[in-house]
């Protein structure tokens, strides 16, 4: 089963105002009111713009305010398995939002701040769409000199995990908004707070089949649908004065 997505840490995003999730290969969701399913669809959908260089389209076309209440400022900041990318939106008008700061922290040792919001003016995409536009070659250019030999390889390790972020942000499916099939991660909902055995038994094939291919973030009202599914798997979500906040698994039953 795949387990790209390791961290999500988001601040300020309607009501995941502070949440982090470390994710496995099937992540459950319980969420009784809804609240934070539909953000969490949003989210991604978000996610996915920023991939593709189309974040100004994606706010004019979603309508909606992606801040949390009175907020300027949004932090996302995923882990993709070993490798780390943060990027922050700010709003610099009333319904114009742009990137202020962003980051690839990578486990080979190598960081490297893209937007620099001290040095750089806020630009209106991410940098992902225009480092990593293609998939990065693996051998330097014809007649690259012992001088620049290094320096390419810097290069290349640094476009190679953004096209590695890119591919995984694009691939995201979210069910009954985007195109299906074979994706990187996909999101389920199930909003049946009380569903008859039988659904709950489809579900949990569903799941099982999906998670095969990629990894599955089930939303759901239902706590018998939860039951179904290993401990480990299951986060609770609370939402109180319109902020959702994670439960996260019992830890004595998380793997030592």
């Amino acid at each position: 089963m795949p387990t790209d997505l390791t961290r999500l840490r988001v601040s300020g995003f309607r009501s995941l105002r502070e949440v982090e999730l470390r994710p496995g290969a099937i992540c459950v969701l319980v969420d009784t009111e809804g609240t934070a399913t539909r953000d969490f669809v949003h989210l991604f959908e978000l996610l996915r713009a920023l991939a593709e260089g189309q974040l100004q389209r994606h706010l004019r076309d979603a309508g909606i305010s992606p801040a949390a209440p009175g907020g300027e400022s949004i932090r996302l900041r995923l882990g993709l398995r070993t490798d780390d990318y943060g990027v922050e939106l700010r709003r610099t008008g009333t319904d114009t939002w742009r990137v202020c700061w962003e980051l690839a922290d990578l486990l080979v040792g190598l960081s490297a701040l893209l937007v620099d919001p001290d040095l750089d003016a806020p630009r209106e995409e991410s940098s992902l769409a225009e480092l990593a536009p293609r998939e990065p070659s693996r051998d330097p250019p014809a007649g690259t000199s012992t001088d620049d030999l290094e320096r390419w390889y810097v290069g290349n390790v640094l476009e190679s995990v953004l096209w590695e972020m890119r591919c995984f942000l694009r691939g995201v499916r979210v069910e009954g908004r985007a195109p299906q099939g074979v994706g990187t991660l996909v999101l389920l909902q199930a909003p049946d707070a009380d569903p008859p055995p039988a659904a709950i038994w489809d579900t949990v094939q569903r799941v099982r089949e999906a998670a095969r291919h990629a990894q599955v973030l089930l939303c759901t009202a239902s706590e018998s649908l939860a039951e179904a599914f290993d401990p480990r798997e299951v986060f609770r979500v609370t939402t109180h004065d319109g902020s959702s906040r994670l439960e996260l698994p019992d830890a004595a039953l998380m793997p030592r």
